[in-house]
């Protein structure tokens, strides 16, 4: 406590005549003593690793995101190639006609995991929008805000690729 009302007062003192330079400019950086600008830059250095770790790992959950996504959309398109076949079953009135229904019940799930993963991505970007909220108002925690956005979308991913399992179970499909 005792350190910040003095780095506070040689702000005060030392900062006034640079009313419109940026606080951390160099100017300002230049002013303080060694020690202090020793550990303000590292500081700056831990928070800018923090962030690039942050970066990169959601750039990482991103590309996975669009390949899950890219990997649905040719699973669709894959069921929809075969659709005579499990049509042409339908027509039968004994034990082939269940052929049919699975492959229709398996559709409609296929069809729903999109409905699933816009829910999914509406929640999550509520949570995201709070969370960075959070953290453009608060000063403190920065990096626990970081890694509470990495956190969320690494749970984005997983919700993602729970959605064929909770449409399935929807539709009853095998």
């Amino acid at each position: 406590m005792e350190n910040d009302d003095k780095l506070k007062a040689f702000f005060k003192e030392h900062a006034q005549p640079l009313r419109r330079e940026v606080w951390f400019s160099r100017r300002v950086m230049n002013r303080l003593p060694g020690e202090t600008r020793r550990k303000i830059r590292i500081i700056e250095m831990t928070v800018w690793f923090i962030s690039l770790i942050v970066h990169l790992g959601v750039l990482i959950l991103i590309v996975a995101i669009v390949i899950t996504l890219a990997s649905r959309i040719i699973e669709v398109f894959m069921y929809l190639s075969i659709a005579p076949i499990p049509m042409a079953t339908m027509m039968d009135s004994g034990e082939w006609a269940s052929i049919g229904k699975n492959w229709i019940k398996q559709l409609l799930a296929l069809s729903f995991q999109g409905f699933f993963i816009v829910v999914a991505l509406g929640i999550f970007k509520t949570l995201f929008s709070n969370a960075i909220v959070a953290l453009n108002a608060s000063t403190d925690g920065v990096i626990l805000q970081m890694g509470l956005l990495l956190g969320y979308t690494a749970a984005l991913i997983f919700t993602i690729l729970r959605t064929g399992a909770i449409s399935k179970s929807v539709f009853n499909a095998r």
